[in-house]
């Protein structure tokens, strides 16, 4: 769950949608960690992850912007991270692979954000 959060940080904020494909195309360019995903047509969904965000949620170190209904760190979970956080080696290698996947959520995060608007 510490990665999952050493992502959200590094995008800002990120919706719950977009953190799912984001996953689940880093486990397909072989960074795997450790959610399985359903794939039914172009939807990608884990239940695992899911329960994550909620229990990261529930204990404060994520919120959600009801703006945008995005994800984001609270100064709790920047705090966390800062005590706690996994070494910086760790975290690079897959922090830069999912930026490079940027272009891919970002259709889905321009839906998120419309669909928000209606």
């Amino acid at each position: 769950m510490k990665m999952i959060l050493h992502i959200v940080k590094q995008f800002g904020e990120i919706s719950e949608k977009g953190l799912t494909r984001l996953l689940y195309e880093m486990k397909e360019k072989g960074v795997d960690l450790g959610y399985q995903f359903v794939k039914i047509g172009k939807v990608v969904g884990s239940k695992d992850l899911h329960q994550d965000i909620m229990d990261l949620l529930y204990v404060g170190l994520l919120e959600r912007n009801p703006a945008k209904n995005k994800l984001r760190l609270t100064p709790d979970g920047e705090e966390f991270l800062e005590k706690y956080g996994l070494p910086e080696d760790e975290v690079k290698p897959v922090v830069d692979l999912a930026v490079s996947l940027k272009s891919v959520i970002e259709p889905i995060e321009a839906e998120v954000e419309m669909r928000r608007r209606r």
